[in-house]
């Protein structure tokens, strides 16, 4: 069986305490990996794409591969300053 990735987007907040995965996307090629994922984060607007990769035909039991972080789509949100309360 040929190798596969599933990457999977999140958003996350720190100031909502926020870390939420969104869709999960299956793929067979590490071609233009980078870019590929990158298409995954604009489609979602997902600071954060996490790869995994297996070799069992149903995508069980995956293996982490890398983090892929872009920073344009990190959460806007700013902590409220104690003393703005």
């Amino acid at each position: 069986m040929r190798k596969q990735y599933i990457a999977v987007t999140y958003d996350i907040c720190e100031v909502e305490d926020l870390f939420m995965d969104m869709h999960e996307y299956v793929f067979s090629t590490d071609q233009e990996l980078e870019l590929l994922v990158k298409k995954f984060a604009d489609i979602d607007i997902a600071p954060l794409v996490r790869v995994y990769t297996t070799t069992k035909e149903d995508s069980s039991d995956p293996t982490f591969y890398k983090d892929f972080h872009f920073e344009e789509y990190d959460c806007g949100c700013e902590k409220l300053d104690t003393n703005q309360r």
